[in-house]
């Protein structure tokens, strides 16, 4: 239902959380649908709108209010959590360029790439946030792109002021 949001507006979105995750090798339960999502700022009352349409609830004014400012809005849709996430860093506009089509769902969707879904969780480095680095790695271990890893890394590292970011990535590419 999620993406059906997107969609009806012509939204560009990927998925990027334990969903993707879970594509990329590594299947956990989840009652959250992480989606950075691009669109003109003048778009957030039709995308809420069209979100209400579609049976998410969520406080209107609230919801524009976090889109507008700190740029995550929480939408509640039956029993799940669906965060919002604009996307305007260069490391989103770079995810944008590499993201997947892949069938989940019975549907095509769009996923980060299992590269980005590795670099915004060392960003997050929260204790599932590693764990699924790791299963992450494990399962695509080959194909992996190691260039854009290490060179995006070093990017995050800088502008984010967290050398943890490529340190971490080094020691989970070197131990698996």
């Amino acid at each position: 239902m999620s993406v059906n949001l997107f969609e009806s507006i012509q939204a560009e979105y990927f998925i990027f959380g334990a969903i993707a995750t879970s594509y990329w090798g590594y299947p956990r339960f989840t009652r959250d649908v992480d989606i950075i999502f691009r669109t003109d700022e003048n778009e957030f009352d039709a995308l809420l709108e069209k979100a209400r349409e579609l049976g998410f609830n969520f406080d209107a004014a609230q919801a524009l209010g976090k889109l507008e400012n700190s740029k995550v809005a929480r939408l509640k849709y039956s029993d799940y959590h669906v965060d919002l996430v604009v996307g305007e860093s260069f490391f989103d506009h770079s995810a944008f360029q590499r993201k997947v089509k892949v069938r989940l769902f019975n549907r095509d969707i769009y996923v980060a790439s299992a590269e980005d879904i590795i670099l915004y969780k060392l960003v997050s480095s929260r204790r599932q946030d590693l764990a699924d680095i790791e299963k992450i790695i494990l399962a695509n271990r080959e194909p992996l792109d190691r260039q854009y890893l290490f060179a995006m890394a070093e990017k995050l590292a800088k502008e984010l002021g967290m050398p943890h970011i490529r340190e971490t990535l080094i020691h989970f590419l070197e131990a698996l």
